[in-house]
Parts: C-alpha cells; sequence; structure tokens
C-alpha cells in the first residue's frame, strides 16, 4: 500500500501527531505497526483533518502546540 494522506477506505487505529510551529505530522500506524498515513497538515486543520477518522489511539509529542491541538480535537469530539 502506498504512503498516501488520502486512506478514508484505511482503518488506522493509531496515530502520532508531531507538533510544530505551524505544520502538524501525522503517522498512522495499522494493526501490524506498519506505517499507512504519513501527512504534513496546517496547524488549523487537525480537527477537519481528523473529522471523519474513525475512533483511535492519538498520541501527540509533548510541545509548544501540544495543548492547542488537545483543545481543538476535544472541541470536535
Amino acid at each position: 500500500m502506498s504512503q498516501s494522506h488520502k486512506t478514508a477506505a484505511t482503518v488506522v487505529p493509531t496515530i502520532g501527531i508531531d507538533t510544530g510551529k505551524n505544520t502538524l505530522h501525522l503517522i498512522g500506524l495499522d494493526d501490524k505497526g506498519t506505517i499507512v498515513l504519513r501527512e504534513k497538515i496546517a496547524r488549523g486543520r487537525i480537527a477537519a483533518r481528523l473529522a471523519n477518522v474513525s475512533r483511535c489511539l492519538i498520541g501527540i509529542k509533548a510541545g509548544m502546540a501540544t495543548h492547542y491541538v488537545a483543545r481543538e480535537l476535544c472541541a470536535r469530539s
């Protein structure tokens, strides 16, 4: 499977988010730990990008933007 950022049909049980000043990097893993999602998105688009993702475990790298991302995701859940 290619590592596309359009993974609507793929179930991604685990997503890691690496925060930066203006962009976020998403890495999605399947049940076997294989990377099935790699995507760089603007910080303000995180809630919209994850809106249609099925329920999953999300890990966020600790840093300056962590609280912002957590608030955005909690507000949309």
